[in-house]
């Protein structure tokens, strides 16, 4: 269950040539437990990315922290885009993934995913995420709003969770957050809602019985039909 060679590569991909790979002057691999690379270079395809002095690559089937494989995408007007994501196995019940985001025309932009169990029925999901956007400042948009500084602030912050408490009562959640409308459209990937009239946020309280239901419910609406 042990490996060892100079000047390989390593891939879990299964296509080839594989989508990404390390390689390294050294390479020591365990199944059942790591893979020590020594002068690993990040590959996408055959074209080298990234160089580290060191890493290790857990061979593990099981939920453990460490960084994850990044990505390479082409993301709109926004260009060339890479990701680096860290995963954080807090405990038994909940996680946290960290994703720093570099686009070539945007900027940087860090994002959290926080997942947790309370129990089998009681489950909470927050995901949030900052970026300095170079790309939108300079937009038409922006400008026809007044706005005339070089870098905006644009921010996205979604949470829901489902509590069961004590008495038969349950309670839920639901954010829906944005820092300008055009937030849902330009970042698809990072919130439900695009092409909705409004964006949700709702919080409910309810009890039922065998003879009777009370439940006290609000609602938020972020209307996405402005102009």
């Amino acid at each position: 269950d042990k490996y060892e060679a100079k000047t390989a590569y390593f891939t879990t991909c299964t296509t080839c040539p594989p989508a990404w790979n390390f390689t390294g002057s050294k390479i020591s691999a365990e199944l059942g437990g790591y893979a020590h690379i020594k002068n690993p270079i990040l590959g996408f395809a055959e074209f080298p990315v990234l160089w580290l002095p060191y890493l290790i690559v857990p061979l593990k089937s099981q939920r453990q922290s460490g960084l994850l494989v990044p990505s390479f995408s082409v993301y709109g007007d926004y260009k060339q885009t890479f990701q680096f994501k860290y995963f954080w196995a807090i405990s038994d019940s909940q996680d946290l993934t960290t994703t720093l985001t570099t686009y070539k025309k945007g900027g940087e932009k860090l994002s959290l995913d926080y997942l947790f169990y309370l129990n089998q029925t009681s489950i909470g999901h927050l995901q949030a995420g900052t970026i300095q956007d170079r790309l939108f400042a300079n937009s038409e948009q922006y400008s026809a709003s007044g706005g005339d500084h070089p870098h905006f602030n644009r921010w996205f912050l979604t949470y829901d969770h489902f509590y069961e408490l004590p008495e038969g009562f349950v309670q839920t959640a639901k954010l829906n957050l944005i820092s300008d409308l055009l937030y849902p459209k330009d970042f698809a990937s990072d919130m439900t809602g695009v092409g909705d009239p409004a964006l949700e946020n709702r919080l409910t309280l309810h009890r039922k019985t065998e003879k009777s239901h009370v439940s006290f419910d609000t609602d938020y609406y972020i209307d996405l039909l402005k102009q």
